[in-house]
């Protein structure tokens, strides 16, 4: 399996877990920004849990996100995998997936 379909999985992991845990309207502040053009995955304040929470930081620890869950729920990835990471978010808002239902 290669890293685009991991992050794939990983990106679906993080959708289901901010569908049970995150605030009601995550998908519209998400897809808001990813239509916008200010959507970025290495930025604290503009990736996922920073555009639904305000900052990355304060979110992980809110949620609990310690060890490797941040990175197995598509939250964060190394380096040289962010732009991979990214791609998947915007994948995901452009299959639909960021819709709320």
């Amino acid at each position: 399996m290669g890293w685009t379909m991991t992050f794939a999985r990983n990106v679906g992991a993080g959708i289901a877990f901010l569908n049970k845990n995150g605030p009601k309207g995550w998908k519209r502040v998400v897809s808001r920004a990813i239509k916008e053009g200010v959507f970025d995955i290495n930025s604290s304040a503009h990736c996922v849990l920073g555009e639904v929470y305000g900052d990355y930081w304060e979110a992980k620890d809110k949620l609990q996100l310690f060890g490797d869950r941040e990175w197995l729920l598509g939250f964060r990835a190394y380096s040289a995998d962010v732009e991979t990471l990214e791609a998947a978010w915007i994948a995901a808002y452009k299959k639909g997936l960021l819709r709320d239902r």
